[in-house]
């Protein structure tokens, strides 16, 4: 609670002062608010121009990077099967000859 020191006269005028002070006040607030969203709009936005380049690269490296693993992945499968037949070709020599010599 705030003293005023006077008669009413005062008091009441001191008051309507206080009043239109708040009012100017709210409504610089409310200037400033949307001063500061405008201003954080436009820095959201000139950050998303700044990185926009950056992500769309980043988006085709890393569909390359799946394309890539993805035929890593067939050629070592190919390479299993690979190994895995020569295996058995060995193994089918191995046992020819085995007959053979018998």
């Amino acid at each position: 609670m705030k003293a005023f020191y006077g008669g009413i006269e005062y008091y009441l005028q001191k008051r309507i002062e206080e009043k239109v002070d708040r009012s100017e006040d709210s409504n610089e607030n409310k200037t400033n608010r949307k001063d500061q969203k405008r201003i954080e709009a436009e820095l959201r936005q000139k950050r998303y121009n700044q990185t926009k380049d950056t992500r769309k690269e980043l988006e085709l490296r890393e569909s390359e990077i799946e394309k890539l693993e993805e035929q890593k992945t067939s050629l070592n499968m190919s390479y299993r099967i690979g190994k895995f037949l020569a295996t058995l070709y060995w193994q089918k020599k191995k046992i020819l000859n085995t007959k053979k010599q018998k």
